[in-house]
């Protein structure tokens, strides 16, 4: 299947970022994860802000399933390249306990919501 490109976002709906990070702050990883995860939203939603003018929102009229697959796609060519190349992937592998319990435990996450 080929990237779709996506419309615009619009300012609609609830704060992505603050609420997922509110999500990390109650699991039940070490604290000092917890904050890199944090930090690299933190980062990750001020990149996203000075190019769309808004935060990450729930009714932006984009398709957010196929924003991650096509996010996916990329991360794996990433990481692929950097075990080519013999690079330390270590910065990003805390990231996967996190994914994890987000796609298995997502049915807890949406209770929460």
């Amino acid at each position: 299947m080929a990237s779709i490109p996506e419309p615009p976002p619009k300012n609609i709906g609830q704060c992505v970022p603050e609420k997922l990070k509110e999500w990390i702050q109650q699991t039940h990883f070490p604290d000092d994860l917890k904050l890199k995860l944090i930090k690299l939203i933190d980062q990750r939603d001020k990149y996203g802000f000075q190019k769309y003018g808004q935060h990450l929102m729930t009714q932006d009229g984009r398709d957010s399933v196929e924003d991650a697959r096509q996010e996916a796609g990329d991360l794996l060519q990433y990481l692929y390249k950097a075990i080519m190349n013999g690079e330390d992937t270590s910065p990003i592998e805390d990231i996967a306990p996190f994914l994890y319990l987000m796609l298995i435990k997502k049915k807890c996450i949406h209770s929460r919501l």
